[in-house]
């Protein structure tokens, strides 16, 4: 959920470096020009590396009618890991050009992200040797994925049974009554490409037997650990 109370930009975020990390950062980019990046990344080296993991991206693109992005990834050589980020409101007045997440060259492998209200989620080129999509949320988006997707598995896409705690509020934590995106995703703890074990919010994955899909995990930061006062030198919690 975007809150003041924690870091967040009203303006793009860039970086000229062959290796850089997107880590809890809220940023809202509005413009009405150009061919804006809510965040991007410039990389020269053969073997640059990028992460972007655990943000918030967001825009007011309604008064443009050409290209703009949410994550824009441009030059040669990069691998770029993406995960468990939120990603809304990428579109424009005329719903074209509008795409999420482009990365020109290089691989992209792009996982457990939240995607809401863009023109293209994800979007590979002629000129990247490989884009790969799993389990991601594409809700109220135009299309999930487009051009030059290499591979594409167990993402949601425009799934009206999908139920976020408040939609309306821009707060895309599950709903506890959703059984779209609940238990149904893959488990990448032991992935050789990608690992992690977390979710947007830090809570650990999964919570019960099996993964979310998308960038929150339901219940994986709703516990209150409540201690016993009978035997209180025990500290297991009790939920």
């Amino acid at each position: 959920v975007w809150s003041l109370k924690y870091y967040a930009r009203t303006a793009a975020v860039s970086l000229n470096t062959d290796y850089a990390t997107f880590e809890g950062i809220q940023t809202k980019l509005t413009a009405s020009g150009g061919y804006p990046s809510v965040m991007s990344v410039n990389a020269s080296a053969t073997n640059a590396l990028v992460h972007v993991r655990s943000n918030i991206i967001a825009a007011d693109f309604s008064g443009m009618t050409g290209a703009n992005y949410g994550l824009g990834i441009s030059a040669s050589g990069k691998t770029v890991y993406m995960y468990n980020n939120i990603i809304y409101d990428i579109i424009s007045s005329s719903g074209g050009g509008s795409i999420a997440i482009r990365n020109n060259s290089g691989e992209s492998y792009i996982y457990n992200n939240t995607f809401y209200n863009c023109a293209i989620g994800v979007r590979g080129s002629s000129t990247a040797p490989y884009f790969e999509v799993r389990s991601n949320i594409f809700d109220s988006c135009g299309a999930g994925t487009s051009s030059y997707v290499d591979l594409a598995t167990n993402n949601i896409t425009n799934n009206a049974a999908l139920q976020f705690r408040d939609e309306t509020g821009y707060d895309f934590h599950l709903a506890a009554t959703d059984a779209v995106a609940r238990d149904t995703g893959t488990d990448y703890s032991q992935s050789l490409t990608l690992s992690f074990v977390s979710d947007i919010d830090g809570g650990t994955r999964p919570y019960g037997a099996l993964w979310d899909i998308g960038a929150d995990e339901y219940g994986a930061q709703d516990l209150t650990k409540i201690y016993r006062s009978v035997a209180p030198g025990l500290t297991d919690p009790v939920v």
